[in-house]
């Protein structure tokens, strides 16, 4: 068994039966990192914008952003302060060009975090917070649409997630953190549906765990590709039975993956033909 490995479970109706992917210069190329047990998404735009969402728990992310031509980071997300989605960002910072951070003011904090937020500052990298009204940023041409920020924090920092829906043309991508289900139910209640629903990728919340995804939030979704990050064999279960019953349940056809390095996580072109509008493939470094 490979160290450090890592499952990505995939959930999709449409992957892998589609036509072969264009140009890259048309598409936005997504990559599911192998981080472990954590979370790291990184987008790259048409246009060469990169977008890093979460970093893993570790700088063993650089190693993966290098082999794949990455020199510069246009916006890193850290989607709430936790250390298996923010614990590789200090390696990052330090060794490439981060232009904007974009991270919640939650009160939650360690002294690890405060480090991190201490190196952003003395690299003077240009930092930007989620308000109560959203805010749409844009890289080339896909934009980020920020949620609303819960006016009042959740004592659960899983709940201060940023969420995010990623748009591409016609494919839209949502990427929430740790959110839970406390945290769904105020989105439904305070901000645009529009923002949440039919969503074509989703990346399942908190890992796979019970208390990060329910019925209500997966139908308002109604996703056509679900992905779920976990570290092998992690001592949290993760994904549980639960959600992987659920998302089978609600129709969702299933394809599960297992992941090992020299091989990448899943890698993901949107493309602009029409609906459907999602290829995958995963390749060999």
């Amino acid at each position: 068994m490979i160290p450090r490995s890592v499952i990505v479970w995939l959930l999709l109706l449409l992957a892998f039966h589609l036509p072969a992917r264009c140009h890259a210069s048309d598409n936005v190329l997504i990559d599911f990192l192998d981080v472990g047990q954590g979370d790291a998404t990184l987008l790259r735009t048409p246009e060469g914008k990169t977008l890093l969402v979460d970093a893993g728990p570790s700088g063993r992310i650089v190693e993966d952003l290098q082999q794949r031509g990455v020199t510069a980071i246009d916006l890193m997300v850290i989607s709430h302060h936790h250390l298996d989605h923010y614990g590789g960002m200090d390696d990052v910072i330090r060794s490439f060009e981060v232009r904007n951070v974009l991270v919640s003011n939650a009160p939650h904090s360690t002294r690890r975090f405060t480090s991190l937020l201490r190196l952003i500052r003395d690299k003077d990298i240009r930092v930007l917070n989620p308000d109560d009204q959203g805010r749409t940023l844009t890289l080339g041409s896909v934009k980020v649409i920020v949620f609303p920020q819960r006016p009042t924090y959740f004592g659960n920092e899983n709940n201060n997630s940023i969420g995010l829906r990623v748009v591409h043309r016609n494919v839209s991508i949502l990427l929430t953190g740790d959110s839970e289900p406390p945290l769904h139910r105020w989105w439904t209640l305070h901000i645009s549906p529009a923002l949440y629903v039919n969503c074509d990728i989703l990346k399942v919340p908190h890992h796979g765990s019970t208390n990060g995804l329910n019925g209500e939030w997966l139908d308002a979704v109604n996703p056509q590709l679900a992905v779920i990050s976990a570290g092998r064999r992690n001592r949290y279960g993760h994904p549980t039975s639960v959600v992987l019953s659920m998302l089978r349940d609600a129709d969702v056809p299933r394809e599960v993956n297992f992941f090992s390095r020299p091989v990448n996580p899943l890698s993901i072109w949107s493309s602009s033909l029409p609906k459907p509008g999602i290829s995958a493939e995963h390749h060999r470094q």
